[in-house]
């Protein structure tokens, strides 16, 4: 069996800062009408004072670490399962990082499957956590 290329505790990390055009893309592209996520005025008269990011704009962009992170490697993955949590709004203009670390691997047949916990915030703060399970292709 040829050796997994994650090993368990590794983390990777990236930032997330969408701006006003970008969450407003987003919640189009994923067909989110909530006028929190595209019209300004409405969002700002909120409770959240602000327009915020569409939640599965923010975890796509999170859970796409892993595919993009394996593929850098060399190897083929595929996304098997993936659960997450929102916690807090994703607001415009602000550095969110994200992160994900390897908390346990195992072979499936001629590939590797790797468990991952990860998170979105600010500081101690998270407004997303999640967890996620990629099997990683024989080269």
């Amino acid at each position: 069996m040829w050796a997994c290329p994650v090993v368990v505790g590794q983390r990777i990390e990236d930032v997330l800062q969408l701006d006003t055009s970008t969450i407003i893309a987003g919640a189009a592209l994923m067909g989110d009408k909530n006028p929190l996520h595209n019209d300004v005025a409405v969002a700002r008269e909120s409770r959240f004072g602000s327009l915020i990011a569409c939640g599965p704009h923010a975890a796509g962009l999170h859970a796409c670490m892993l595919p993009t992170y394996v593929s850098s490697l060399g190897h083929g993955v595929v996304g098997v399962e993936f659960t997450l949590q929102y916690r807090q709004p994703i607001f415009p203009d602000t550095e969110y990082e994200m992160w994900w670390q390897v908390v346990s691997t195992e072979p499936r047949g001629r590939h590797w499957l790797a468990h991952w916990v990860g998170a979105v915030g600010v500081g101690d703060s998270e407004s997303i956590t999640a967890t996620g399970s990629v099997l990683i292709l024989e080269r």
